[in-house]
């Protein structure tokens, strides 16, 4: 009777008697655990816990080598953190990131986050982002009137 139940309710006539898969489904069926009934059931009542009491601090943020803000229509450092940077000075202009000027990565990181992030922390993220997700930055940097200088970054961010 199952077997005739089977093969009558298997849609497009997937299920014929003669194959040896309608065997094992029925196994497969009988061995599943049975399902919950569809009308609700008492619950016992949850027990009150105590809220949870703080134990330790949140892990570190991991430091970046360097700190840098947009400013009006140039990308300067502001804080250099990490010997890895060494080289580097607060107020140094930053022309070129691995090759493309510095507005254009800005904007296309912010193209990236511009559905997940408020437009006034926009430019702030791209900035982050860009430390974050680069194992390297290869920096066109000026120092005050200096030319213009290379300088190879691990930012370290994380």
């Amino acid at each position: 009777e199952a077997r005739d139940f089977h093969v009558a309710w298997t849609p497009r006539g997937w299920m014929r008697e003669d194959l040896d898969l309608l065997g094992f489904e029925q196994q497969l069926y009988l061995r599943q655990a049975p399902t919950p009934t569809p009308f609700p059931s008492p619950v016992p009542p949850t027990p009150t816990l105590p809220p949870p009491t703080p134990t330790a601090t949140s892990p570190p943020r991991m430091q970046c080598a360097i700190e840098w803000r947009w400013n009006e229509s140039e990308l300067i450092i502001v804080e250099v953190n990490l010997s890895r940077a060494d080289g580097l000075a607060p107020g140094d202009k930053v022309m070129t990131i691995n090759g493309r000027l510095a507005l254009e990565k800005i904007l296309e990181a912010e193209e990236l986050l511009r559905a997940t992030t408020p437009a006034e922390n926009l430019r702030r993220e791209a900035l982050s982002y860009i430390l974050n997700n680069n194992r390297l930055l290869v920096l066109l940097v000026q120092h005050n009137s200096e030319p213009p200088y290379f300088f190879n970054l691990r930012p370290g961010c994380g």
